[in-house]
């Protein structure tokens, strides 16, 4: 119902399931932020300064790392003169803090009418979360939070395992946190 009147949003809705952590997530959210997780996310260490952000309520900004590439469904140059921001690249959606108020329902009707942005099916809700970020603000994690498309570093506060590293979760990544597992079951 709360798409009715944004037939673009409906029917990308309707059509790609990764659509709903923008419309879904922001149709029932009961705060002023959200928490972006992605179920590809492992935590190496208490990621401080994004649980600083999150807990200060006085953080305006979205929050969020910085993808290893541009994963935009569009092309920033192309679009350039359609918009009245500059759309910063390599927002990556996986992992942040966002403000409610940067999800709105009329500036994504108008953004699915932009050329090229219907084009990739795995990268069109970040894309819209790019656009929500460049219009409303951003601010990107720390260096250690920063998508990369290799083995996890030492230095790491967390591993996003996007699809070309996807099997490091599973080969390195699960792994690595056992450990750190077995320390919160004991205690220590």
């Amino acid at each position: 119902k709360r798409l009715s009147a944004f037939p673009r949003c409906a029917a990308l809705r309707k059509s790609n399931v990764l659509s709903l952590k923008v419309f879904d997530f922001a149709s029932f959210l009961e705060s002023q932020r959200l928490f972006l997780l992605d179920c590809d996310i492992l935590f190496f260490r208490s990621p401080d300064e994004l649980l600083k952000r999150i807990m200060n309520p006085n953080y305006h900004l979205n929050s969020v790392n910085r993808d290893w590439g541009m994963g935009y469904s569009l092309d920033p140059d192309v679009v350039r003169s359609f918009l009245p921001f500059r759309l910063e690249t390599h927002i990556n959606s996986g992992l942040g803090l966002m403000q409610r108020h940067s999800y709105d329902f009329e500036l994504f009707e108008e953004w699915l009418a932009l050329p090229g942005i219907i084009g990739h099916p795995h990268r069109i809700e970040q894309t819209l979360v790019g656009l929500a970020c460049s219009r409303f603000g951003h601010d990107f994690l720390p260096s250690e939070y920063n998508v990369l498309l290799k083995k996890t570093e030492s230095n790491e506060v967390v591993k996003h395992y996007t699809g070309p590293i996807r099997h490091l979760m599973y080969k390195e990544g699960i792994g690595r946190i056992k450990p750190l597992l077995q320390k919160l079951r004991t205690g220590i």
